[in-house]
């Protein structure tokens, strides 16, 4: 019983510890993540708005 404070705020320091040295590579991944989203829809629906992301396959291009 005597030692649960001090447990209490070994723990909290070590949790705000721990969250500053995350804190800036979580937001890092949050926003490459956003960024792969849209380059993903991008790919997907891009050929729907003209957006030549690929040629298409059916495209043959003779070597002269």
């Amino acid at each position: 019983m005597a030692w649960d404070p001090v447990r209490r705020l070994g723990r909290a320091i070590g949790e705000i510890l721990f969250g500053m040295a995350l804190h800036d590579m979580v937001r890092a991944h949050i926003r490459q993540r956003g960024s792969m989203e849209h380059l993903f829809l991008l790919i997907t629906f891009g050929d729907l708005v003209g957006v030549p992301i690929m040629p298409p396959y059916y495209c043959v291009r003779l070597l002269p």
